[in-house]
């Protein structure tokens, strides 16, 4: 049980999580080696002396990876360093060090453990996107949802819970460095992403999940204010093969505004027309683009005579002729 903030001696290691990022972690205590070090630890009492190098996961969230850690520490510069148990002046750089880490949102808490052992609470920014930025060095920028960069980029997609994570394209300027913001235009990105992560149907939530890529390069009608501000449509596989489209090029999804405003419906309508879609071709095969800026599903088949008005009596009348 959690009282006050105050975290009790028998639930460190078995604490339930409730919607937050949290790992425990503790820093194990240890014998240096080397002569003149032990000389140095038995005379400022080598018994309370923490080794910050040892770290011992105590718990972790299900999203996490043990890399995660590793980075942490490393990331740091604690795993160098060793701390009188007693230090207050050593605690609190390590709680500074810990805050300053880009994947960090906040310490927790700080507590010992006699002998030598100390017990840290901190919980993690929780990875939802990642940026794809151009350059050197190009590649994937993990982001949590408030836009904080929380590494340099990554060669490959990275994966999260067994899933590679949502694709942002298109963001504007250069990428900040670990640690800070994206601009405005991922930041909004990450709100529709949040949009459709809480989306309170899993089934809908999955389905609309295998449109993961996002484009904002039209953000705020920086290149043309005719046309839609943000686009989806899901990553080719890594063999150029578009998932489910048999190498058909991939149906772009002009979803509008990304935040609801004057003259385009709001988010729960734009989902039910795409789920609409979806259900009537699947993987949104023999199309080249839907609109979702009205109030009616609008369609662009594929080397189809019929106009998108006889495709969309379709999607709304599956019982007539095609």
């Amino acid at each position: 049980m959690i009282r006050d903030g105050l975290i009790s001696d028998g639930v460190a290691t078995r604490l339930v999580f409730a919607g937050k990022a949290l790992v425990v972690c503790s820093v194990l205590g240890a014998i240096v080696a080397a002569a003149v070090h032990s000389r140095e630890l038995r005379a400022r009492h080598a018994r309370h002396r923490v080794d910050l190098a040892a770290w011992d996961v105590q718990q972790a969230p299900e999203w996490s990876r043990l890399g995660d850690v590793r980075e942490l520490r490393d990331g740091t510069g604690l795993a160098d360093r060793t701390m009188g148990l007693f230090d207050r002046t050593d605690a609190d750089a390590v709680r500074r060090a810990l805050t300053a880490a880009p994947g960090v949102r906040r310490v927790i808490s700080i507590q010992r453990r006699l002998p030598d052992r100390l017990v840290i609470e901190v919980e993690l920014r929780h990875p939802v996107a990642a940026v794809f930025v151009g350059g050197e060095p190009g590649g994937y920028v993990e982001v949590d949802r408030e836009g904080v960069a929380l590494g340099p980029p990554m060669p490959s997609r990275p994966v999260r819970s067994e899933r590679t994570l949502r694709v942002i394209r298109g963001q504007r300027g250069s990428p900040p460095a670990p640690g800070e913001r994206f601009d405005d235009d991922v930041l909004a990105a990450l709100g529709l992403v949040a949009a459709f992560d809480s989306h309170p149907d899993s089934v809908e939530r999955a389905e609309m999940a295998w449109l993961d890529e996002i484009d904002v390069s039209n953000h705020g009608g920086r290149l043309d204010p005719a046309r839609s501000e943000v686009l989806l449509r899901a990553s080719p596989l890594p063999s150029g093969e578009l998932l489910g489209l048999g190498g058909q090029d991939a149906c772009i999804v002009a979803w509008g505004r990304l935040r609801d405003s004057v003259g385009e419906p709001p988010f729960e309508h734009k989902a039910a027309l795409l789920l609409q879609a979806l259900r009537h071709f699947p993987a949104l095969s023999d199309l080249e683009r839907i609109d979702l800026r009205f109030d009616e599903l609008v369609l662009d088949p594929v080397g189809d005579p019929r106009s998108p008005e006889e495709v969309l009596l379709q999607v709304v009348q599956p019982g007539s002729p095609r």
